[in-house]
């Protein structure tokens, strides 16, 4: 069939082509990006792997009566270490208050961290904050919120922040942009 013969057939068969080599792309785009996706999750859990592996030597370096536990002066005294502090600001926690770090990452508040605690406190703190952490504080504190509330018999915490102190000055409250007046 010559394209001389039909401009329709011809045009139509430009078409079918066109589509077919479209298909093929787009097959080979999704696949590419399914594979990059695949091989990006699997970097991520080998990283986090690393990070585990790391840590425990870190802690198991720090914990000095190999009591199974680490010390807040354990910690402390572990931190002078050069190597210890490169890697704890690689991972992003900040050492200028060793007792805050201890004590986030110390959820029982035993006074001493297992490995476990350890570890995961070290992951659940390392980079910046999200937002989905943010929120979870902010649920977090409503709830309490809530609590305080009705162990005060009701009275709302909403209403008790927004009563002025002596001399102070309108200010808005945060919740409903109520003007608050001394």
């Amino acid at each position: 069939m010559a394209c001389q013969s039909s401009f329709d057939v011809c045009s139509s068969e430009k078409k079918l082509v066109m589509n077919i080599i479209t298909g093929v792309f787009v097959d080979n785009a999704v696949e590419t990006a399914k594979t990059q996706h695949d091989w990006l999750v699997q970097k991520q859990l080998e990283l986090r792997e690393k990070y585990v592996v790391e840590m425990r030597e870190i802690f198991l370096d720090l914990d000095e009566d190999a009591s199974g536990t680490m010390t807040l002066e354990e910690l402390t005294r572990g931190l002078k270490d050069p190597r210890v502090q490169s890697y704890f600001t690689a991972l992003g926690l900040e050492l200028h208050d060793t007792a805050r770090l201890f004590n986030l990452i110390d959820d029982d508040g035993s006074g001493d961290v297992s490995i476990d605690e350890f570890l995961d406190g070290c992951l659940r703190l390392k980079g910046e904050a999200k937002s989905i952490d943010m929120h979870s504080v902010i649920h977090q504190m409503r709830r309490l919120e809530d609590r305080i509330s009705q162990w005060h018999g009701g009275e709302h915490l909403a209403s008790v922040r927004q009563r002025p102190t002596s001399g102070a000055a309108p200010e808005q409250s945060r919740r409903g942009g109520v003007c608050v007046e001394p």
